[in-house]
C-alpha cells in the first residue's frame, strides 16, 4: 500500500520533499523541536533540513553563530545545521556545496542530514 495516491502526489507544487519522523535526541519533544526545520530569508529562499544524530559540539557552533547574529528558535541539532549552511551561503557568500563542506569540517558527532533548497536537494 501506498501511503500518499499518485493522485494527491500530483497536486504537490515542487520537485522534492523532505520528511522526518522525530526521536528527539536534543530539546524537548514539542513542535517549535520537530523537523524538517524550515529556515526562510528575508531575500527569499526557503530552506528544509531534516536530521538525525547528535551534535556533541551544539553550544559551541550555536554560541558562534549567535554571536554572528544568528537567532535559534529550538535546541533541535536540525536547525543549527540549517542555520549554519543558510549564514555561510547568505551571508559570507558561500557555495552551498562549500557552505556543507565547512559544516562538516567544523560539526563533531554523529548525524545524517538532507538539505532542501527550491533547486536541489543535498545529502
Amino acid at each position: 500500500k501506498e501511503a500518499f495516491p499518485q493522485q494527491e502526489l500530483d497536486k504537490l507544487p515542487g520537485f522534492a520533499s523532505i520528511g522526518h519522523a522525530r526521536y528527539p535526541t536534543r530539546g524537548a519533544s514539542e513542535i517549535k523541536n520537530s523537523q524538517p526545520y524550515l529556515v526562510e530569508t528575508l531575500s527569499g529562499p526557503v530552506y528544509a533540513v531534516a536530521s538525525n544524530g547528535d551534535i556533541v559540539n551544539y553550544e559551541e557552533i550555536a554560541n558562534e553563530l549567535r554571536v554572528k547574529g544568528v537567532h535559534f528558535s529550538s535546541k533541535n541539532d536540525g536547525e543549527l545545521l540549517a542555520r549554519f549552511i543558510v549564514y555561510y551561503h547568505e551571508r559570507e557568500g558561500l557555495e552551498i556545496t562549500d557552505a556543507i563542506k565547512l559544516l562538516m569540517k567544523r560539526v563533531k558527532g554523529a548525524y545524517s542530514a538532507v538539505f532542501l533548497t527550491k533547486e536541489n536537494i543535498y545529502a
